[in-house]
């Protein structure tokens, strides 16, 4: 569930850019980008929101069981992101606080602060990558490598896929709807709550709009072709920068 989100700052496809890709643009990964960019309007203006607070509920399946959950999350990408969870599962709440802020990371699990595992914060980590990508506005820095990936259908609607690829990270594959312009998919490595790791699929949909960019507001998280999380997005606010009291561990 750790896509959860950012969430994203996701960007969306305007009526000054509307029109579907040609043919020749699908191939060409640079071109579906740009068309990505000039839909967000004023690039710089987006740029300096590099901070998000949002809520989500929703359910997840956990340990064979299904549970429902609400998260607090506060993200400052690419490197810092605190979600403060409650869970229900059959009937019995709990609650998590997990944190990473950049090469480290802290949780809160039965009331006790402890110290993130290291292969906790590295999965905590990737996934913020993961989510800086998915906001398409880095893509434009030459030290990500673009792939295309061709036209595909997503929901039984044409869609254009591109491979993210950088030195260090994991490869990401993004899809946009090719009519809206709008990122509706993502495929990537993810850690689960089991912490067993694999591939992942995430579906963005219900896109509204945030201070004037386009936020999905939904989000369903697949694995091996089930769906294991479905989320609903609410209070987003875009901020230029989150106080940084807000990633420090608390005394134990």
């Amino acid at each position: 569930m750790q896509k959860t989100l950012i969430a994203s700052l996701v960007v969306a496809f305007s009526a000054v850019a509307a029109g579907a890709i040609r043919a020749d643009d699908a191939q060409d990964p640079r071109a579906v980008i740009d068309k990505a960019l000039k839909a967000i309007g004023d690039s710089g203006q987006l740029a300096k929101f590099n901070a998000a607070t949002f809520k989500a509920k929703g359910t997840l399946k956990t340990f064979g069981a299904d549970a429902t959950f609400t998260t607090e999350y506060f993200v400052q990408l690419p490197s810092q992101r605190k979600e403060v969870t409650k869970f229900d599962i059959s009937g019995m709440m709990h609650s998590m606080t997990r944190t990473v802020d950049s090469d480290k990371g802290w949780m809160i699990i039965r009331g006790k602060v402890q110290d993130m595992p290291p292969a906790e914060v590295t999965a905590q980590k990737e996934q913020l990558y993961a989510d800086w990508v998915s906001t398409v506005l880095p893509l434009k820095d030459p030290a990500f490598k673009l792939a295309s990936l061709g036209e595909t259908q997503i929901d039984d609607k044409p869609a254009v896929g591109i491979k993210v690829m950088r030195a260090g990270h994991a490869d990401i594959s993004l899809y946009f709807d090719k009519g809206s312009g709008l990122l509706v998919k993502s495929v990537h490595r993810s850690r689960g709550l089991g912490g067993k790791e694999g591939e992942a699929e995430f579906y963005y949909s219900d896109y509204k709009d945030v201070d004037g960019v386009k936020q999905y507001t939904k989000l369903v998280v697949k694995s091996g072709g089930k769906e294991i999380v479905n989320t609903e997005i609410s209070d987003f606010k875009l901020l230029e920068k989150l106080d940084s009291k807000i990633f420090a561990k608390p005394a134990d």
